[in-house]
């Protein structure tokens, strides 16, 4: 996860709410990112670029993309941990996770319906006033691409291909639809 600054919740939320498209190409491109230890298998990280339409022309903002991790579990009756956020900066404005366990402490006194809550899995994060990134709400358990496709209409992001797990254990830079 990319370290926390606070975008403003204006901000945040315009950002949230512009058309965006996928920058990515027509596959996702996983990447290696963690060692298998203790019987795990390794991490993948997944990142592509987010194209918006400004003045009728497309442009591609530096530090907008968005972010696709994923971990199995050491056997399949261990679902896999998986996120997949919209950052900018290095802000997370939106995101969501999901995992075999975990959770998120939302912040008290924001006065939104979760506050103070723990939030278990899976979870989406919004943009809120006073927590431009912190603030999760629960949603239904569902496959990763049910969530892909949640996740890209909350962002409004279109043209993003499928998202499938890595299926086996690719060399960097090895593309898997």
């Amino acid at each position: 996860m990319p370290k926390q600054e606070s975008l403003d919740f204006t901000t945040a939320a315009l950002i949230l709410n512009e058309p965006k498209y996928w920058g990515g190409g027509t596959r996702i491109d996983w990447v290696q990112h963690g060692k298998p230890k203790n019987g795990f298998p390794p991490s993948y990280r997944a990142i592509a670029s987010v194209d918006v339409m400004r003045n009728g022309k497309p442009q591609t903002p530096e530090d907008w993309q968005v972010s696709i991790y994923h971990h199995a579990g050491p056997n399949p009756e261990i679902p896999a941990k998986f996120s997949m956020s919209l950052v900018v900066g290095s802000t997370r404005i939106c995101g969501i996770d999901d995992g075999p366990i975990g959770s998120h402490r939302n912040s008290p006194s924001l006065g939104q319906p979760f506050d103070g809550q723990l939030i278990g899995f899976p979870h989406l994060h919004l943009p809120v006033p006073g927590a431009t990134f912190g603030y999760a709400v629960p949603i239904e358990k569902s496959t990763m691409a049910n969530h892909w496709t949640t996740f890209q209409t909350k962002i409004k992001m279109t043209g993003a291909p499928a998202l499938l797990a890595p299926v086996s254990v690719p060399k960097q830079g090895d593309l898997l639809t």
